[in-house]
């Protein structure tokens, strides 16, 4: 389940990545402050998803070397 969560939620920030880079490229000079929210709100749903990626991962489980 985790790993299709974070498969999910890497597609997911992928996707607002390149709508974000196309508004930033094309779009920017035309934007309004309606348009503005917009961006910021697609900027804050990718950070989103990407914490959920990130805190979805695979972590390689830790050796321990105690000699006690």
């Amino acid at each position: 389940m985790k790993t299709i969560v974070f498969y999910l939620a890497f597609i997911i920030a992928a996707v607002l990545l390149w709508q974000i880079s196309k508004i930033i490229i094309f779009d920017f000079n035309r934007l309004t402050e309606w348009g503005f929210g917009y961006l910021l709100g697609k900027v804050i749903l990718f950070l989103v998803f990407i914490g959920l990626a990130f805190f979805m991962r695979k972590r390689k489980a830790e050796t321990s070397n105690q000699t006690d």
